[in-house]
Protein backbone atom coordinates (compact mmCIF):
# COMPACT_ATOMS: atom_id res chain seq x y z
CA UNK A 1 0.00 0.00 0.00
CA UNK A 2 1.66 3.50 -1.31
CA UNK A 3 0.54 5.85 1.24
CA UNK A 4 0.29 9.59 0.19
CA UNK A 5 0.60 12.93 1.92
CA UNK A 6 -1.46 15.78 0.27
CA UNK A 7 -0.66 19.40 1.82
CA UNK A 8 -3.59 21.68 0.72
CA UNK A 9 -5.05 24.95 2.37
CA UNK A 10 -7.54 25.32 -1.03
CA UNK A 11 -10.92 23.63 -1.11
CA UNK A 12 -11.27 23.82 -5.12
CA UNK A 13 -7.75 22.88 -5.77
CA UNK A 14 -7.56 19.61 -3.15
CA UNK A 15 -10.52 18.31 -4.52
CA UNK A 16 -9.20 17.92 -7.92
CA UNK A 17 -5.62 16.33 -6.36
CA UNK A 18 -8.02 13.83 -4.60
CA UNK A 19 -9.69 12.93 -7.62
CA UNK A 20 -6.34 12.58 -9.41
CA UNK A 21 -4.85 10.83 -6.22
CA UNK A 22 -7.93 8.63 -6.20
CA UNK A 23 -7.13 7.14 -9.33
CA UNK A 24 -3.83 5.22 -8.25
CA UNK A 25 -4.30 1.99 -7.25
CA UNK A 26 -2.93 0.70 -3.48
CA UNK A 27 -2.93 4.02 -2.43
CA UNK A 28 -3.52 5.56 0.87
CA UNK A 29 -4.46 8.97 1.09
CA UNK A 30 -4.00 11.55 3.65
CA UNK A 31 -5.12 15.45 3.99
CA UNK A 32 -3.48 18.63 5.69
CA UNK A 33 -5.06 21.80 5.23
CA UNK A 34 -2.22 23.79 6.60
CA UNK A 35 1.40 23.89 7.85
CA UNK A 36 0.54 22.87 11.81
CA UNK A 37 -1.76 20.29 10.51
CA UNK A 38 0.70 18.67 8.26
CA UNK A 39 3.44 18.89 11.08
CA UNK A 40 1.57 17.04 13.51
CA UNK A 41 0.57 14.15 10.72
CA UNK A 42 4.58 14.00 9.01
CA UNK A 43 5.57 13.50 13.20
CA UNK A 44 3.57 10.60 13.13
CA UNK A 45 3.49 8.94 10.15
CA UNK A 46 5.58 8.07 7.02
CA UNK A 47 5.09 8.69 3.54
CA UNK A 48 5.76 7.22 -0.31
CA UNK A 49 4.56 10.79 -1.92
CA UNK A 50 4.27 13.79 -0.33
CA UNK A 51 2.39 16.76 -2.43
CA UNK A 52 2.33 20.22 -0.95
CA UNK A 53 1.15 23.47 -2.13
CA UNK A 54 3.57 26.36 -0.96
CA UNK A 55 1.47 29.12 0.39
CA UNK A 56 -0.53 27.82 3.62
CA UNK A 57 -2.16 30.06 5.77
CA UNK A 58 -0.13 29.52 8.68
CA UNK A 59 3.52 28.53 6.77
CA UNK A 60 5.17 27.48 3.77
CA UNK A 61 5.95 24.70 1.69
CA UNK A 62 9.97 24.81 1.90
CA UNK A 63 9.70 24.70 5.58
CA UNK A 64 7.99 21.86 5.40
CA UNK A 65 10.00 20.06 2.77
CA UNK A 66 12.79 21.04 5.88
CA UNK A 67 11.25 19.46 8.18
CA UNK A 68 10.68 16.06 6.12
CA UNK A 69 14.01 16.16 4.89
CA UNK A 70 15.54 16.44 8.80
CA UNK A 71 12.97 14.15 10.12
CA UNK A 72 14.19 11.33 7.80
CA UNK A 73 17.85 11.89 7.88
CA UNK A 74 17.47 11.96 12.06
CA UNK A 75 15.33 8.70 11.73
CA UNK A 76 17.78 7.19 9.23
CA UNK A 77 14.82 6.15 7.07
CA UNK A 78 12.96 7.28 3.68
CA UNK A 79 16.03 9.58 2.79
CA UNK A 80 14.58 10.73 -0.44
CA UNK A 81 10.82 10.72 0.33
CA UNK A 82 9.48 12.25 -3.09
CA UNK A 83 8.64 15.63 -2.37
CA UNK A 84 6.26 17.37 -5.35
CA UNK A 85 5.26 21.37 -4.57
CA UNK A 86 2.57 23.01 -6.18
CA UNK A 87 2.03 26.57 -6.30
CA UNK A 88 0.35 29.69 -8.26
CA UNK A 89 3.45 31.40 -8.08
CA UNK A 90 6.12 30.76 -10.86
CA UNK A 91 9.03 32.85 -8.84
CA UNK A 92 12.50 31.91 -9.94
CA UNK A 93 14.05 32.64 -7.17
CA UNK A 94 11.23 29.94 -4.99
CA UNK A 95 11.54 27.22 -7.30
CA UNK A 96 15.64 27.70 -6.67
CA UNK A 97 15.00 27.70 -3.19
CA UNK A 98 12.95 24.45 -3.53
CA UNK A 99 15.50 22.48 -6.07
CA UNK A 100 18.67 23.45 -3.60
CA UNK A 101 16.39 22.13 -0.78
CA UNK A 102 15.83 18.59 -2.23
CA UNK A 103 12.39 18.99 -4.14
CA UNK A 104 11.83 16.19 -6.44
CA UNK A 105 9.67 18.30 -8.64
CA UNK A 106 7.77 21.65 -8.94
CA UNK A 107 4.14 22.22 -10.52
CA UNK A 108 2.63 25.44 -11.48
CA UNK A 109 -1.16 25.95 -10.98
CA UNK A 110 -3.22 25.32 -12.17
CA UNK A 111 -2.70 21.83 -12.70
CA UNK A 112 -2.88 19.70 -16.07
CA UNK A 113 -4.50 16.26 -15.10
CA UNK A 114 -1.91 14.36 -17.19
CA UNK A 115 1.26 15.76 -15.88
CA UNK A 116 0.03 15.60 -12.36
CA UNK A 117 -0.41 11.95 -12.63
CA UNK A 118 2.36 11.78 -14.91
CA UNK A 119 4.76 13.72 -11.90
CA UNK A 120 3.19 11.78 -9.12
CA UNK A 121 3.56 8.03 -10.83
CA UNK A 122 7.13 8.61 -11.57
CA UNK A 123 7.62 9.54 -8.14
CA UNK A 124 6.41 6.76 -6.85
CA UNK A 125 7.85 4.14 -9.87
CA UNK A 126 4.56 3.32 -10.88
CA UNK A 127 2.80 2.95 -14.01
CA UNK A 128 0.60 6.45 -14.76
CA UNK A 129 -2.94 5.54 -13.89
CA UNK A 130 -5.77 6.08 -16.47
CA UNK A 131 -7.66 9.32 -15.66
Amino acid sequence: MLNILLIEDSGVFREVEVALLNKIKNSNLTIAVNFNNSLEILSRQSFDLIICDYHLPDGNGLDILNFVREKNKKDKKNLNVPFIMVTGNNDVGIVKQCIEKGVTDYLVKPLQASTFLQKCSQALCIAMPKY
